[in-house]
C-alpha cells in the first residue's frame, strides 16, 4: 500500500512530508476551496515546491473543474504548462465523454488520474484510454450499498497489466484504508488525520512507557 495525502492544505502537507510515508498528494476542487480564495494553479505550485524543497518529489493531482470534455482538454494542458512539476498528475472525472479526454492527455505523456469512480466496469475502461491511476471513492461505494471491498478485488481483475494503478479516496476511518489496502488497492489517499490515528495505539503509549519507567530505576 502506499499512502498518499488528501489536502491542499499546505501545513498538512509540510507535516506529511516530514513522516516519511508520504507516497503523492491528491486534491479536488472540493478540498480546494477550503483554503483561502487564490489562483488555483499558483497554489498548486505551492504544494509542488513543498515537495521539491523536501526533496520528496512525490505524485501530485490537480483535478480539472471544466464541465465539458473540451473545456478540460485544454485545462488540463494549460495546468501541465503552468504547474512545473514532473510527478503531476490531471485528474479527469470517468464519463462517456471524458474518455477522449483521457485518451488525448495520456497520448500526450500527460499522466492522467481518472476519478469519481464506482465500478470496474469504469476502471477497466479508463486503464485501456491509458490512466495512470483510477481513483474509486471507497465509502461513498458503501454508502450506495455496494461492496467497495469487491469492487477493488474486481478492478484489479480487470485492469491487471495495463500499468494502471488504483487508488482508493473517500476514506472516512482507518477500518476502510486497512480494507481497500487487504482488497488489493495499491494506493490509499486519505486526511492526514486518519494517517496519523492510524500509527496511534494507546497500548502502544502504555507499554513503551513502562519500558522507560523500568529502565528509570535502573540506571538511577
Amino acid at each position: 500500500m502506499q499512502a498518499f495525502l488528501d489536502s491542499a492544505n499546505l501545513e498538512e502537507v509540510k507535516i506529511a512530508l516530514s513522516k516519511g510515508w508520504l507516497r503523492g498528494i491528491t486534491t479536488n476542487p472540493t478540498i480546494m476551496a477550503r483554503e483561502p480564495k487564490t489562483n488555483y494553479a499558483g497554489h498548486i505550485q505551492k504544494i509542488a515546491d513543498l515537495c521539491q524543497e523536501a526533496n520528496q518529489p512525490v505524485s501530485l493531482s490537480i483535478e480539472v473543474f471544466a464541465r465539458d470534455a473540451a473545456g478540460m482538454l485544454q485545462q488540463a494542458r494549460e495546468f501541465v504548462k503552468e504547474v512545473r512539476y514532473p510527478s503531476l498528475a490531471i485528474k479527469i472525472p470517468v464519463a462517456p465523454e471524458t474518455m477522449g479526454v483521457i485518451a488525448a492527455l495520456a497520448g500526450e505523456g500527460v499522466r492522467v488520474n481518472v476519478t469519481c469512480g464506482v465500478t470496474s466496469g469504469q476502471g477497466a475502461l479508463a486503464a485501456a484510454a491509458g490512466a495512470t491511476f483510477y481513483s474509486l471513492f471507497f465509502h461513498r461505494i458503501k454508502d450506495l450499498g455496494t461492496d467497495a471491498a469487491q469492487t477493488v478485488r474486481d478492478t484489479k481483475t480487470l485492469i491487471a497489466g495495463s500499468g494502471t494503478q488504483i487508488i482508493c479516496g473517500s476514506i472516512r476511518n482507518v477500518d476502510d484504508i486497512l480494507e481497500c489496502s487487504l482488497a488489493g488497492s495499491d494506493i490509499v489517499t486519505a486526511p492526514l488525520k486518519l494517517w496519523e490515528e492510524m500509527a496511534h495505539h494507546a497500548k502502544s503509549v502504555e507499554w513503551n512507557e513502562k519500558f522507560l519507567q523500568d529502565f528509570a530505576a535502573w540506571i538511577k
